[in-house]
């Protein structure tokens, strides 16, 4: 089998695997969500709102981020040429 395929037949079951997880969430949700006990949201917005992606965003300059990483880089370099004892 080749690994195009492959990869993609485990990601379609990883997705439908997902899904299924989902929809047994938001299914145990709605007997509640029928009472009137919590706001009633479609499965598919409940999906949405579980999967919707994660943004980090950050308000430092290019200028900081590079010293940051350059402390770390001064540390690794270090720690790298330190003779093993």
């Amino acid at each position: 089998m080749d690994l195009p395929l492959t990869l993609g037949l485990l990601t379609h079951a990883q997705e439908k695997e997902n899904e299924a997880f989902i929809f047994s969430s938001w299914n145990g949700l709605y007997p509640h969500m029928m009472m009137g006990q919590m706001k009633f949201q479609s499965f598919s917005d409940y999906k949405k709102e579980l999967i919707k992606p994660s943004v980090n965003l950050t308000k430092k300059t290019s200028e900081e981020i590079i010293a940051e990483f350059s402390k770390v880089i001064k540390q690794h370099e270090v720690i790298a040429n330190k003779p093993l004892t």
